[in-house]
């Protein structure tokens, strides 16, 4: 236990040192947002590059859920902590998707396509940080490929979020986090 708690308490101190607001740059950044997370063992996946301005970028894999409301598509890709602790890290939503082939901008209208991201704690229930879309942007979402024999979906997307809630958990979360060149393929 005492491991475990050192561990945390050295993961916390150096991101709080990490964390940077550069002469010049109106943003922080921290080094946590660029720790590449689990995903499970699926055939359902989603790869983008995870980009923090001013900081840099990684390849990143998540798990796909996905599902009908109201006839739109809302899909959900899900990073985990590790494989032995399976719990939810990082959750990029996307609601109200037509299900028809198209590119679609993602607003912040929760009626209209819209996205958000945020990060997870504890057992995946506890909210630590959450970023809505950055307006200035261009965030969209394209369903290329629609079979609704086998219920499937393959598409790409781009957005741009803005930090608006920071947890007071001990871990500072860039304000600027982008997924870009995202691709995935899901079954609804």
């Amino acid at each position: 236990m005492n491991i475990k708690l050192f561990f945390v308490l050295s993961v916390i101190v150096v991101s709080l040192q990490n964390c940077k607001k550069s002469e010049g740059q109106d943003y922080f950044t921290s080094p946590t947002d660029l720790v590449a997370l689990y995903h499970l063992p699926d055939s359902f996946l989603c790869t983008a590059v995870k980009e923090v301005p001013g900081l840099g970028s990684v390849p990143w894999t998540a798990n796909v859920l996905g599902g009908i409301r109201d006839g739109k598509l809302i899909i959900t890709f899900i990073t985990y902590e590790d494989s032995v602790n399976v719990h939810a890290r990082e959750r990029l939503s996307f609601n109200n998707i037509p299900l028809n082939i198209g590119k679609y901008i993602v607003e912040s209208d929760t009626y209209l396509p819209f996205s958000n991201y945020s990060r997870w704690l504890s057992d995946g229930d506890v909210l630590n940080a959450l970023w809505e879309l950055a307006p200035e942007m261009d965030n969209n979402i394209e369903v290329v490929q629609l079979d609704s024999t086998s219920r499937t979906i393959t598409g790409k997307f781009n957005v741009h979020f803005k930090i608006t809630t920071q947890g007071s958990f001990g871990f500072v979360h860039s304000e600027k986090i982008n997924f870009v060149n995202g691709k995935f393929y899901m079954k609804y």
